[in-house]
């Protein structure tokens, strides 16, 4: 198990609250483990859109745009860990060619 421990470090062991890759984990008194991620949910941002620009629904997103969607797809998949429910979700806004719409629903689901 030593040998283990010294190949894949995994955060500290000792204590019974932790926090780990934006995970709260918690060693319950009978051994079970609870893990959240309310502080990572917490610091979850969203892209910026003018009123015009979010008015402009069917419009192609800018490369910043996709680049920002697609950060924001990665932040909801990781927190799909403890929230299954936005799975679907997430999943129905990636899209081949997004649109302003698109990046909407992303931001929505960040909130």
């Amino acid at each position: 198990m030593n040998e283990l421990k010294k190949s894949f470090v995994c955060g500290d062991q000792e204590h019974a609250d932790t926090n780990y890759n934006g995970r709260h984990l918690l060693r319950l008194d009978d051994g079970s483990i609870q893990m959240d991620q309310s502080d990572y949910a917490a610091g979850l941002t969203v892209t910026p859109l003018s009123r015009e620009r979010a008015s402009q629904l069917e419009s192609d997103l800018t490369p910043s745009e996709i680049t920002d969607m697609k950060s924001g797809h990665g932040s909801l998949q990781w927190l799909n860990l403890t929230r299954p429910d936005l799975s679907a979700a997430t999943s129905l806004t990636q899209v081949p060619s997004p649109k302003v719409k698109d990046l909407i629903a992303v931001n929505k689901l960040l909130k």
